[in-house]
């Protein structure tokens, strides 16, 4: 559990100014210095008595700190300041929400290069969710504003990764730096910790940490050249809360200027500066708008509703009555981004939706639970592939150069790759009607939006197919299709029913039990062989069923599909022999 250092001692009141400007520099070189450095409050007791509690991440922390002592002279300085210790005594915090599983890890070099790690309890591996707070990307605020979030997220069974990163107002803030800083956070994931699922990792942000959970959930569509770009860590899901998802919109208003205004009125349940002592800087460097600073005016590699589609579900969550960034931003970027969910909270402030006991807050939260527990397509073929009473069907493998050089006449002369297999695969998942056209019906097929994780790339299909053992009547068959396009593996997962983004309902026909199918490449590059399986999900096994596969089994020629492939899309001229 985190540690409460708690330290009483006295100071004249005539040295109370100077105690109090000595103590904001030992909280910077404890930032800078001291590892497991979580948060200070100072108590004043009486005119010469003050008490001043400093949180530590773990006992370990506090006992380094002690070792170190004044060690630096900002620190020094401090005790100098004071008249003496009426005493020093370290407790647990009674209420620490992640029950002692929670420690500062170090991603970088500087003092802002820092996150803490929060394990729910239990073994994992967990899911993970980043957390990223705002604060107009200055340095004014940290990632304690957004601590309620992080209890919340660790109470319902996640392990979340609450990041600092550098920010405008101190050394490498800006551009790059803010954005380098954010892929490395993310990045630090992998290998960090084994009760860690890294397969399954949501970022979530509010306000400008909204924008850099947004911007690293594109980086995988990120040019090369672009900093931040070629992830380790590839999202399946990111959620902003009230963020600035169009820069360049923000930037021709002046974002960010009102940080100049000392006597600007800030937004309701505005939490408190972190670093009060930062605000000149800051205030010095936003001029007209802090865009500019962040950006150093690559809108098109740091804007969200200017990158490329990130293939990643998005859920962009906006009060209609946020005073700090217009819910237009949110909405415009949700309604050009392809898997992307807009929630407006009517009468939501810019605060509201980052709060856990807001109304819209378990809607947050179901979404990613959506998410972290999407279909397992392969674990749910293979279950239902060894569960007694299925009717299961494996078609034998096909050596498709074999096939073609024994059966076929090609003109120009060609031979398969793995890598034209699996493009083959890839296109016949997409458009089934165009490349199984004696078992899809032609014009039927409807592909809704893909989402990418990784190597996965999701979606669902719907269309009107032959039944298997009365293929002269169709049926409406819903397959969630997953392609691993890594290790060159498709599958399809049969459902009763399908609500698709735009609202329409679909409805699996009647007449046969629902299915699962593998279609893979396996084989050498050189020599791929076509593979094909499928599970029905009957009560007891189905011999007449499984019969219906046998004049595919036997078939002396390619299948359809990849004649179709071999002519319409690669040119080749082909004779059955």
């Amino acid at each position: 559990m985190s540690v409460i250092e708690m330290t009483t001692f006295t100071v004249e009141p005539e040295r109370t100014r100077a105690m109090l400007e000595a103590r904001r520099g030992m909280l910077e070189a404890f930032r800078a210095d001291r590892r497991g450095f979580l948060a200070a409050r100072l108590v004043r007791v009486d005119e010469r008595t003050w008490l001043d509690f400093v949180e530590w991440t773990d006992d370990a922390a506090w006992d380094e700190s002690k070792a170190k002592g004044a060690n630096l002279p900002a620190i020094g300085a401090f005790f100098a300041t004071i008249d003496g210790l009426v005493g020093a005594e370290r407790g647990v915090r009674y209420d620490d929400p992640a029950g002692g599983r929670v420690r500062t890890v170090a991603y970088g070099t500087e003092p802002s290069q820092v996150g803490e790690l929060y394990l729910p309890e239990g073994d994992g591996p967990f899911p993970v969710v980043t957390v990223v707070h705002g604060g107009y990307w200055s340095a004014m605020w940290d990632r304690r504003q957004i601590t309620d979030v992080v209890d919340d997220l660790v109470a319902v069974g996640y392990a979340v990764w609450n990041i600092e990163y550098r920010r405008i107002g101190e050394p490498g803030g800006g551009w790059p730096g803010t954005f380098l800083d954010v892929a490395a956070a993310v990045d630090a994931l992998e290998g960090m910790d084994p009760a860690l699922d890294t397969s399954r990792v949501v970022l979530l942000g509010h306000s400008a940490g909204g924008h850099l959970a947004t911007w690293a959930g594109h980086r995988a569509a990120l040019p090369s050249e672009a900093p931040g770009a070629g992830p380790k860590i590839v999202p399946i899901g990111v959620v902003s809360l009230g963020a600035p998802l169009d820069l360049r919109a923000a930037d021709a208003t002046g974002f960010g200027k009102v940080l100049a205004d000392p006597d600007a009125e800030p937004p309701k349940d505005a939490p408190e500066t972190a670093r009060p002592e930062v605000w000149p800087v800051v205030a010095d460097m936003v001029g007209d708008g802090i865009t500019k600073i962040l950006t150093g005016g690559h809108f098109d590699w740091t804007s969200p509703l200017e990158l490329p589609g990130a293939g990643v579900p998005m859920l962009a969550v906006h009060g209609t009555a946020d005073e700090a960034v217009p819910a237009e931003w949110s909405r415009r970027y949700a309604e050009k981004t392809e898997g992307a969910r807009y929630i407006e909270v009517d009468g939501g402030t810019h605060f509201d939706v980052v709060h856990p006991h807001h109304p819209v807050w378990p809607a947050v939260t179901a979404w990613i639970g959506e998410v972290i527990e999407r279909l397992d397509h392969e674990a749910i073929l293979e279950q239902a592939w060894n569960a007694p009473g299925t009717t299961t069907v494996e078609l034998p493998p096909v050596r498709v150069n074999e096939v073609l050089r024994e059966r076929y006449d090609v003109r120009p002369p060609f031979a398969y790759t793995g890598a034209l297999l699996w493009d083959m695969e890839s296109r016949k998942a997409a458009a089934p009607d165009k490349y199984i056209p004696s078992v899809v019906k032609p014009g039927s097929a409807e592909k809704f939006p893909s989402t990418w994780h990784g190597r996965f790339e999701d979606f669902t299909r719907v269309s009107e197919q032959r039944l298997w053992a009365d293929p002269g009547r169709y049926a409406t068959v819903i397959e969630h299709v997953r392609l691993d396009h890594e290790n060159r593996r498709a599958f399809f997962v049969g459902a009763e029913r399908f609500e698709a983004p735009d609202g329409r309902v679909f409805t699996a026909g009647a007449g046969q039990p629902i299915f699962h199918v593998e279609h893979s490449v396996t084989g050498t590059e050189n020599d791929p062989r076509n593979v094909w399986r499928v599970v029905h999900l009957t009560i007891e096994p189905d011999p007449a069923l499984a019969a219906a596969f046998e004049p595919l089994a036997n078939d002396r020629y390619l299948r359809d599909f990849i004649e179709i492939h071999l002519r319409d899309d690669l040119g080749h001229e082909l004779v059955r022999r």
